[in-house]
């Protein structure tokens, strides 16, 4: 037969009022009189006198706030830069951190993309809006890329509760992925959407219950490069361009 259940009851006693009752008997009261005089159960002082072990309520810290203010801010800092710590490299429990699905960066693209290559794109816009190419709906192109990752799991790292965002850089070449690219203009023409297998050779099964609405490629990454994206603009999106 299982025995009842107890529910623990709420401590009363604040951990100083225990501390006040300890010195007190190590100074000569009795263990009756502290646990009266501080209101502390008289088996927990007794307790407490006989194993110095228990003296020290919960686990003992190794860090004080000040340190674990400093580690929190660190960590957050990482987590905003694309240096997340995994688990393995964290062992200290903090409050303020959460777990987030990290969003893989590409080294090589994240520097190559610099303040002066934003600038560039810029005016790169408003010399095309200056010379006509902009005015014709029909001439407005946009194009969306999106990668999806296979056999390859983000690793989950410390970062910031709420942060919906979290960067950590990762080496292109280990990553194994088909990317898929939508483009249509400002007019609500839709072009074939590019697929990009990581590869050599343009393979059968690649085009299997495509019906010829797809554009498919091949690279040996599955990563878009400017001799992909130039080869889909020049054979799908400028045979069917207006003139300026």
């Amino acid at each position: 037969m299982s025995q009842p259940f107890k529910t623990k009851r709420p401590r009363r006693y604040t951990e100083e009022a225990l501390k006040d009752a300890l010195s007190a008997v190590e100074n000569g009261m009795g263990l009756r009189e502290a646990a009266r005089v501080f209101k502390v159960p008289r088996n927990t002082v007794s307790r407490y006198v006989q194993d110095t072990k228990a003296r020290r309520l919960g686990k003992e810290r190794k860090l004080n706030d000040f340190e674990e203010g400093l580690l929190v801010d660190l960590l957050k800092k990482f987590g905003n830069t694309g240096f997340s710590l995994n688990k393995t490299q964290l062992r200290i429990f903090v409050d303020e951190m959460g777990i987030a699905k990290a969003s893989n960066v590409d080294r090589k693209k994240a520097r190559e993309w610099t303040v002066e290559g934003a600038e560039s794109w810029i005016e790169l816009l408003g010399g095309l809006n200056d010379q006509g190419y902009l005015s014709n709906p029909k001439g407005i192109i946009n194009l969306d890329e999106s990668g999806f990752v296979l056999g390859f799991e983000r690793e989950r790292v410390y970062a910031e509760k709420g942060k919906k965002h979290v960067v950590s850089y990762t080496e292109g070449s280990t990553r194994d992925q088909v990317t898929t690219l939508l483009c249509g203009n400002a007019a609500g023409r839709v072009f074939k959407p590019l697929v990009l297998f990581d590869g050599v050779l343009h393979l059968g099964s690649m085009y299997d219950n495509t019906k010829d609405k797809l554009y498919v490629a091949v690279n040996r990454s599955g990563v878009m490069d400017h001799k992909v994206l130039t080869d889909y603009v020049r054979q799908e999106v400028l045979p069917n361009a207006p003139d300026k």
